[in-house]
């Protein structure tokens, strides 16, 4: 773990092996690539402060049939492109998941209840405590963090 001012200086040096092992060799490619973190991690700095903070890159797919069918047991034909999605996470030790998504409200979910909430339905508020919910169950520790996505 890093925090993520020093994070951003390391972006920012252009030796990053971790950026061409994700985004290839094309200097065009990396620059963007680098700004994009830079960006996520200053928006990070901004709502929740210079803290320890940890990379999640997520890689892109495109369902080209069969639309969402595999949640249901169904078959689905998927292809991989070149896009991610890219999240900077950090522990805030409190028992408060916050989520900024680029383009939409941060929201919270309190872990101090893990049932369904009703006015929460069909949110990532209620996705976010049902995941947390489910690790529960099985056993796994969950705790507060702060999410730039």
């Amino acid at each position: 773990m890093a925090t993520t001012e020093n994070l951003i200086a390391k972006i920012n040096n252009g030796n990053n092996n971790a950026f061409h092992e994700l985004y290839g060799n094309d200097p065009a490619e990396l620059k963007r690539n680098a700004d994009r973190y830079a960006g996520l991690l200053k928006q990070f700095n901004k709502e929740f402060g210079n803290k320890d903070v940890e990379f999640f890159s997520s890689p892109g797919r495109t369902e080209i049939g069969g639309n969402h069918t595999d949640h249901n047991l169904g078959r689905v034909l998927a292809g991989a492109v070149n896009l991610d999605n890219v999240s900077v996470a950090g522990k805030n030790n409190t028992n408060i998941i916050r989520i900024l998504s680029e383009g939409y409200p941060m929201f919270e979910v309190d872990l101090s209840s893990l049932n369904p909430d009703k006015s929460e339905m069909f949110s990532s508020a209620a996705l976010v405590r049902g995941i947390c919910s489910r690790f529960k169950e099985l056993g796994h520790q969950i705790g507060g963090f702060d999410a730039c996505i």
